[in-house]
């Protein structure tokens, strides 16, 4: 008698990003690498990578990289926090070197 392979369940999200059940209610999301996480944690994960999926789609039709759109919309909206805009200006200079 043959054995059926156990097909694990995967949750594929546009293609970007899939979540495998590891067993006992646990979840592996392929971007993130060596972590196991609980249902909720991986929805929030597919959730993100969606997210990313728009925000790229913005960025790209403002002529900019997903990267740089973030870094110079974190230093707009981080006014009120100083610290932000040399964290977000680390993350352009970065982008620039990556060029």
């Amino acid at each position: 008698m043959a054995r059926r392979s156990k097909q694990r369940e995967a949750i594929p999200l546009l293609s970007c990003a899939v979540a495998r059940s590891v067993g006992e209610g646990k979840w592996a999301v392929d971007f993130l690498p060596g972590r196991t996480l609980s249902s909720d944690q991986a929805r929030a994960a597919l959730r993100v990578a969606e997210e990313l999926n728009n925000l790229r789609s913005h960025a790209t039709s403002l002529g900019l990289t997903l990267l740089e759109l973030v870094g110079l919309a974190t230093m707009h909206c981080s006014e009120q926090r100083p610290c932000a805009h040399a964290e977000a200006a680390q993350v352009l200079a970065q982008i620039g070197r990556d060029r």
